[in-house]
């Protein structure tokens, strides 16, 4: 991905166009809904290296793709294909790179009540690994103030809660627990 590819993505509407493709009918369309997230990983790949993410996720959360990614949790955890469950870990990456590197704007985006509804729900069946990377970008997403009224106001926290104190008294969460309070944003 070159500079100058990436320059005639975006001038020919190629991210709303990835945007689209990730809201596909995935059960008769899998492939394009994988390659529209490989195109995606790529591009906020590039763009990290140049600075731009914030850039790409303000376009992308415009065009809607954070609602596409929070349906297509669900539906991937769905599917019983071997790379549908690689591909769920990119999806809730690509979340919690929306929600680490996106400004006020992105966030407000990702906070809206359908995308919360479907993030809350995604934490009772996916792996424990995945769990904690929602956590994070939960953190993430919090540390926004206009962003924080929306997840009191959609009763997060107290689901939050809730799921912590439940991986708390299994004793996964122990391990985790040091590596989100290391995290730069605490």
């Amino acid at each position: 991905t070159s500079p100058r590819s990436l320059q005639m993505l975006v001038a020919c509407g190629g991210l709303e166009a990835l945007a689209d493709l990730a809201a596909h009918d995935y059960y008769n369309n899998r492939d394009l809904v994988w390659l529209a997230l490989d195109a995606l990983v790529r591009i906020f790949e590039h763009a990290d290296q140049n600075g731009r993410v914030n850039d790409f996720c303000r376009i992308l959360a415009k065009h809607g793709l954070c609602g596409h990614l929070c349906v297509l949790i669900d539906t991937l955890a769905g599917d019983i294909r071997e790379r549908a469950a690689q591909y769920l870990k990119v999806v809730v990456d690509l979340l919690l790179a929306f929600a680490k590197e996106g400004d006020a704007i992105v966030k407000v985006y990702m906070a809206k009540q359908p995308h919360l509804e479907g993030f809350i729900s995604a934490l009772e069946f996916l792996p424990h690994d995945l769990s904690v990377q929602v956590f994070k970008t939960f953190k993430w997403l919090a540390q926004e103030p206009s962003v924080l009224n929306m997840l009191e106001n959609a009763g997060v926290v107290p689901v939050l809660v809730t799921q912590l104190a439940a991986l708390s008294a299994d004793g996964m969460w122990m391990e985790d627990k040091r590596e989100l309070s290391n995290d730069p944003c605490s």
